[in-house]
């Protein structure tokens, strides 16, 4: 096996190293001295000039290796941004401060940057008890490891198992020194190859295939292939730094997927050609940051260009944009700037300074207005229509009317405009929409669907479900015939629809299965602005119990203030209904307030939207505490577009239906990756169910360029078949849980999983369907959750049998389980530590988290785990009576670091007071699982245990297998309390 990993790296090396490369093999770099011995002769040899050719002294190196050494990846990131894309380290010499260049990253294929490839690097264990690693390959710019890659051999070994060797050695410390600097991991088993941005934490809901540039369905997963695409010189480089991206608001690093980095290209070549042009990009799967990344390499990579200017249509997409975009460009060498009115803008565009600006249509068509009058500065005037600009608009389809592109462009003498959408408008679609998309912007540049999006994995699939007046007849045409849309405006649909959402969608939100804090979102539509309100009205008088709607009582024992509900709308002054509209929303405003503390009042409406809109979207920290969050958000059109909230689930329509654009503009606030529980965007429709299937099948049809069948999830019907089928073939391997026993063959247990795997998904599935809310899984299925229980434990057991040293699976014959499965029905009635660690790493920074919540959160682990949650306790205890001490400390690696020395302090405890070798007891903790009745290695333990020594100190006289019996229940009752709660992370 060893063997196969180092023939691939022998000649990975050579095809990377061979002919005209850059990469430059350098097999004499086995350590960490090797590498800062490296690093430091290509620094004074690009440095020469400023070093006066005096090398550097080793106290000058010690001053810069702390410089180059980096707290976390983003750090890292950060720095190698540096100032205008230089990473520079100081020393001072002779009383006067030298600036170094660490690294260029505009020096691709030249200038100062160096190639090299290194293998078999000994990383040495810095921390007691861990194990001395040692790495595959690492690539290294100017003596830096910036990739690093992970292989296994595809004979035996899925490529997953890269991945958890990496997050391993991230977490035993061995990411650090020279190596904290990496910014991307490359996983493969030389048949299947993933990369990944290099974090602390690694979710492999975020491992991407590369693919092909013509065809983003098929993956370039062979080794070989994927190093001649990605890993070549300067393809490498730009990866680690054009389409590498810092999020300032998460503190983590983002590469982009393929399909991005490939329309960044195809707009770049189409400037080359001066050429305008659209990319259709589905909706969800990040439009915003390729947009960003777009605007950004233009502007730097073309000197033709004075500006780019990101045009938008909506005032609150316009403060999104711009936060969205100052996160990315907080660490980036392009100034972003939004302008708050005409003037501000008028003033960007006549500065000299090449900036990207963030902009309504609306502004720039009132400047071009004012510079159209005739009493305007002519000089200003001939300037501003010099400027030579990239026009590039987000929703092309609706930002830039067809009128309006004719004023600009009738304006501005030099422009291109280059357009983004997930729903462009076709003849098929056009309706009075004006002119198709093509006809704007002119070709398409790059196009990535929906199927191709479900296909790669970046959004979620669509499970809708239709109520409303099923009985009537259609009449061919997607109109129910006599249907009664009066009944549709009564107080009484509107509580049957609250019943739905607040007793009968718990699985919607997460409710059932997710930890306290971590459930998701649903947005309610209607057709109008009075809807909005009276449905707010009565949502109020559920939760304070006048209402015929009543919650369920398990749901709020989990929960007691749920649903907490907002609304949001725009109030236009003299209007019809103008003064009805502020005085409700005065109350609605009161309300949240009260709510979340805040002091909103009608003249500061913006300030509410905005609070509404990022409290909603929860990417920020605060948003992290149950006591800041929302569950419903009631709107009329508001949110429906450009709104990006990843753990927004749910989408409850009771409106008419709208166009195919706007439908799929709609469902795609659903479908954003969030976490291994989120699977679908629900949709739930309560009027005219047979024209919304036809208009939801012609829009799925139009814009996946296919069939609805991969977008949309089978009925009810058909997934219930799916867990009949499943139930019946985990009955046929084991009757019952008690018949798992005689699973005695490999190829058994790999059935008996295979089969529990398929289960869980078909119950996952199942559960979020309304018609679920009518069965019992004992009842109807004939599968207590008793036995679900029971199965599950011989699932974990035959599971832990397939993995070894290390995480890694062991070859078996049969039907392969998906070793990385996770179970996701009735989860524990626990929380997640690091949700809480996040929590007090919030209270720290910001002052705002809740300390209620925290509390409340320690005692539910503590519940679960009570040695966890007196770790969690005294984290807290600490952290709140000396907060200044942990303000620049990595709260996840401290507690990892505490969790740590608390398990060995009790290993070494029980070693000692038993005389048992302790290496031996370390080693069976590392193996111990879940549901183990043996203690692992415990053949060992016996043979190097001292039975006498032991008699001896406790002053009692035992013989052999009185001591083994109790030697046994001491290390059982161990591992349970300690070792399976502070193994688990990630």
């Amino acid at each position: 096996m060893v063997e196969d990993e180092l023939a691939m790296e022998k000649r990975l090396i050579e095809m990377l190293s061979e002919k005209e490369s850059q990469w430059t093999y350098c097999p004499e770099l086995k350590t960490e001295v090797d590498l800062w011995r490296n690093f430091r002769s290509i620094l004074e040899t690009n440095n020469q000039d400023v070093l006066n050719e005096v090398p550097l002294s080793d106290t000058e190196f010690l001053r810069i290796k702390n410089q180059v050494v980096s707290t976390s990846f983003y750090d890292a990131g950060v720095k190698l941004n540096g100032e205008n894309g230089q990473f520079h380290v100081h020393i001072t010499r002779a009383n006067r401060d030298i600036t170094l260049t660490v690294f260029n990253r505009y020096h691709k294929t030249g200038g100062s940057t160096v190639y090299q490839i290194i293998d078999q690097f000994s990383s040495f264990a810095t921390t007691g008890g861990y194990k001395d690693r040692r790495f595959d390959m690492s690539f290294l710019f100017n003596g830096i490891p910036l990739i690093h890659i992970e292989l296994k051999n595809g004979r035996h070994t899925s490529y997953l198992d890269a991945f958890r060797q990496i997050q391993t050695y991230i977490n035993e410390g061995h990411f650090k020194g020279v190596f904290s600097l990496v910014q991307m991991f490359v996983i493969s088993n030389g048949v299947q190859t993933k990369y990944i941005a290099a974090n602390e934490v690694l979710n492999k809901e975020f491992l991407t295939s590369w693919t092909e540039e013509n065809n983003p369905d098929v993956p370039v997963a062979d080794l070989f292939a994927f190093a001649k695409q990605v890993l070549r010189i300067p393809q490498a480089h730009e990866m680690v730094t054009d389409y590498c991206q810092l999020d300032a608001t998460n503190q983590r690093l983002m590469l982009l997927r393929p399909y991005q980095i490939q329309a960044i290209q195809a707009m770049r070549e189409a400037y080359m050609q001066q050429k305008s042009g659209f990319i259709w990009h589905a909706t969800g799967s990040g439009k915003t940051l390729t947009s960003y990344k777009a605007s950004r390499n233009l502007l730097l990579d073309m000197p033709g260009i004075d500006k780019t200017v990101f045009l938008i249509d909506r005032k609150d997409l316009d403060e999104k944009t711009c936060r969205d975009f100052d996160s990315y460009a907080e660490s980036d060498t392009v100034d972003v700037v939004g302008t708050e009115n005409t003037t501000t803008l008028e003033n960007k565009l006549l500065g000299d300074k090449r900036e990207m600006i963030v902009t309504t249509i609306q502004k720039l068509q009132g400047l071009i207005r004012k510079y159209n009058d005739p009493s305007c500065d002519a000089k200003k005037k001939e300037r501003l229509k010099s400027k030579r600009i990239a026009f590039v608009v987000d929703e092309c389809h609706r930002t830039v009317t067809n009128q309006t592109r004719v004023i600009i462009d009738g304006f501005f003498l030099h422009r291109l405009w280059y357009g983004f959408t997930g729903t462009p408008i076709f003849e098929e679609n056009q309706g009075d929409l004006g002119a198709i998309t093509e006809q704007m912007y002119g070709k398409p540049l790059h196009c990535y669907t929906i199927k191709n999006a479900l296909h790669d994995k970046a959004v979620l699939g669509f499970q809708v479900e239709r109520f409303g007046y099923k009985g009537l007849r259609d009449d061919g045409n997607g109109h129910e015939i006599n249907e009664d849309f009066h009944c549709y405006e009564t107080d009484g649909h509107k509580l049957s629809v609250i019943d739905i959402i607040v007793n009968k969608s718990i699985a919607k939100f997460g409710i059932d299965a997710n930890p306290f804090g971590k459930t998701y979102e649903g947005l309610l539509t209607t057709g109008s602005i009075p809807q909005a309100q009276r449905y707010y009205e009565l949502f109020q008088a559920v939760k304070k119990g006048k209402s015929t709607v009543k919650i369920d009582r398990s749901i709020l024992e989990k929960y007691p203030d749920f649903p907490k509900v907002a609304i949001t709308y725009s109030i236009t002054e003299n209007k019809p209904g103008s003064e009805i509209n502020k005085e409700k929303f005065k109350q609605a405003m009161n309300d949240y307030n009260h709510m979340f503390g805040t002091s909103y009042t009608l003249e500061n409406i913006d300030g509410y939207t905005s609070d509404l809109t990022m409290r909603f979207a929860r990417k920020e920290g605060r948003f992290l505490s149950r006591n800041q969050q929302l569950d419903l958000v009631i709107v009329a059109d508001r949110l429906l577009t450009g709104f990006d909230a990843p753990c927004l689930s749910s989408l409850f329509m009771d409106r008419q239906p709208t166009t195919m654009h706007k439908i799929i503009q709609a469902f795609s606030r659903t479908n954003r990756i969030f976490d291994k529980n989120k699977t679908m965007g629900y949709i739930m429709t309560f009027q005219s169910p047979a024209r919304y299937k036809r208009v939801i099948d012609d829009a799925i049809r139009l814009f996946s360029k296919g069939g609805t069948g991969d977008v949309i999830a089978p009925p009810f019907a058909d997934t219930e078949k799916m867990l009949v089928d499943a139930i019946r073939k985990l009955r046929v391997i084991a009757s019952g849980p008690d018949m798992c026993k005689s699973l005695e063959t490999d190829e058994q247990k790999n059935a008996f999983c295979h089969a529990f795997q398929q289960l869980d998904t078909a119950l996952t599935k199942v559960r979020t369907y309304m018609e679920w809310n009518q069965k019992d899984l004992e009842r109807d299925y004939h599968l207590s959750k008793d036995e679900y229980y029971a199965y599950a434990g011989w699932y974990h057991n035959f599971m832990d049998e397939r993995k070894g040293e290390d995480g890694e699976s062991e070859p078996a014959p049969g039907s392969e389980p998906d070793i990385d499965y996770e179970l996701h029905v009735y989860g524990k009635e626990n929380i997640d530590y690091l949700y809480v660690v996040r929590l007090i790493q919030d209270y720290i920074k910001t002052g705002d988290t809740a300390v209620g919540d925290i509390e409340k959160s320690i005692d539910l682990i503590s519940q679960h785990s009570p040695r966890l949650g007196e770790e969690l306790q005294k984290l807290w205890v600490n952290v709140k009576e000396y907060p200044d001490e942990y303000k620049e400390k990595d709260l996840t690696t401290l507690f990892e670091e505490m969790k740590k020395k608390t398990l060995y302090d009790v290993l070494e405890a029980v070693s000692e007071e038993y005389c048992l070798h302790e290496d031996d007891v370390k080693y069976a903790a590392y193996c111990y699982q879940s549901s183990q009745e043996e203690i692992p290695n415990f053949e060992m333990i016996r043979k190097d245990a001292d039975p006498v020594a032991y008699g001896e100190k406790v002053g009692e006289k035992i013989n052999r297998l009185q001591y083994y019996i109790r030697l046994k229940a001491v290390l059982k009752q161990i591992f349970d309390e300690y070792v399976l709660p502070f193994k688990e992370i990630n």
